[in-house]
């Protein structure tokens, strides 16, 4: 299945500014960082809405059970697009968890009018396209004081630009397990396991 599905027929001849942007965002977000590079996701564009999609097909079950590297990799490739709209000048209004019947459709998206074209989503957009993984080990460093600082308050406003974004359901689910059990606390290998007893 191809990483991005028109529903309009005839979309090539006839797309609304709209459905362009979106287009655009959406192509400059296909290299978002996903584990292990699966992009685990798929867009969908109707008209003037695109639907981030999961894409199951691309979960790695052995070391993702439960999706959670699958839903950040998708909120990596949200995150781009946003920033890619934002880039362009269009504002993005994203209903996270549209629809709680369908669990693999995690956002969509619609232009939400114009905006100004920032310096900061000038430099994200420009940083998007020049990122690459780096598998090196991380240097042995404490990370500066400021720049915690800064992305504790990059969290935080992110959090209030979104209510209740981070509480859906796979959130939910996540936090009592697979099947609504509980998790255990601790490495989660039983002590008998390790010579210790029950």
């Amino acid at each position: 299945m191809a990483a991005i599905q028109y529903t309009d027929r005839g979309t090539a001849v006839r797309v609304s500014p709209a459905g362009r942007a979106l287009t655009e965002a959406v192509l400059a977000a296909l290299d978002a960082p996903s584990i292990l590079n699966t992009q685990p996701w798929r867009w969908r564009i109707d008209g003037d809405t695109a639907q981030l999609r999961a894409d199951r097909s691309r979960q790695l079950a052995t070391i993702d059970p439960d999706g959670r590297l699958l839903t950040l990799s998708c909120g990596a490739a949200l995150h781009h697009v946003r920033v890619a709209l934002a880039a362009d000048g269009v504002a993005a209004e994203v209903a996270y968890l549209p629809d709680g019947d369908d669990p693999d459709l995690l956002a969509t998206v619609h232009p939400a009018g114009a905006v100004e074209r920032g310096a900061q989503a000038q430099r994200l957009r420009r940083a998007m396209s020049i990122r690459r993984t780096d598998r090196r080990p991380f240097a042995d460093q404490d990370v500066p004081e400021a720049a915690l600082d800064r992305l504790r308050a990059a969290a935080a406003a992110r959090r209030r630009s979104a209510p209740g974004a981070p509480a859906g359901p796979g959130r939910r689910r996540r936090r009592r397990g697979p099947r609504g059990r509980r998790r255990a606390r601790g490495p989660g290998v039983p002590g008998g396991a390790r010579g210790l007893g029950p």
